[in-house]
């Protein structure tokens, strides 16, 4: 017996479509390409973080919340 799809369920799809096109704009980052095009606006493409440690993570969060742009919308 299958249960009713529901609307979370049905959003599923998208949101790992959402994380795959994300993903490959970081690959391409890695490979170099600094820009992207989204919706005819250019996007600086972020370098993926590698954390050695957890404390190192820690202390990078944390100044990431610190930031007055995270703050104003939190």
């Amino acid at each position: 017996m299958s249960t009713p799809a529901t609307a979370r369920d049905g959003q599923r799809a998208r949101v790992y479509r959402a994380e795959d096109a994300w993903a490959a704009r970081l690959d391409a980052a890695r490979r170099g390409a600094a820009l992207a095009t989204i919706g005819g606006s250019s996007l600086l493409l972020p370098s993926e973080r590698r954390l050695g440690s957890l404390e190192s993570a820690a202390d990078y969060c944390e100044r990431v919340l610190a930031l007055p742009e995270v703050v104003a919308v939190a």
